[in-house]
């Protein structure tokens, strides 16, 4: 029984953290780097990391807002095993109906269907000249 709740806590942290990812994180992202379509490992982990968001599942981040070559250059680099189509597929069967190929245009709408509103205050250290 305490396996259970324990999964069921989990898997909300990991739903939370993956929303943040989704929705807060680009914002983020864009405020020190500008608006992209993708964003490097590196950025992506610094912004992480100086922002407030969760590190514990950032290879999801990773998913999200890098192409899957760089995603794949980035993990063999720093030896970690994970597979970009599998995060995505989590993140697929979470927000969108199973699309693994979603993108930016994908996000908002579901950012907008949902009603989720921008965060009142995202500090993140750093800007796109220290970067």
């Amino acid at each position: 029984m305490f396996k259970a709740i324990a999964k069921m806590k989990r898997d909300g942290q990991l739903r939370r953290n993956i929303s943040d990812y989704l929705f807060h994180l680009r914002p983020a992202l864009g405020s020190v780097y500008g608006k992209e379509e993708a964003y490097t490992p590196e950025q992506i982990m610094k912004v992480i990391k100086t922002g407030d968001f969760n590190v514990e599942d950032a290879c999801y981040a990773l998913a999200i807002w890098c192409s899957s070559d760089v995603f794949a250059a980035y993990h063999k680099e720093v030896g970690h095993e994970c597979s970009f189509w599998e995060l995505r597929e989590t993140v697929a069967k979470l927000f969108f109906r199973g699309n693994v190929s979603f993108n930016n245009s994908d996000i908002e709408r579901v950012k907008k269907t949902m009603g989720i509103e921008p965060r009142k205050e995202t500090s993140v250290v750093g800007s796109a000249s220290e970067a």
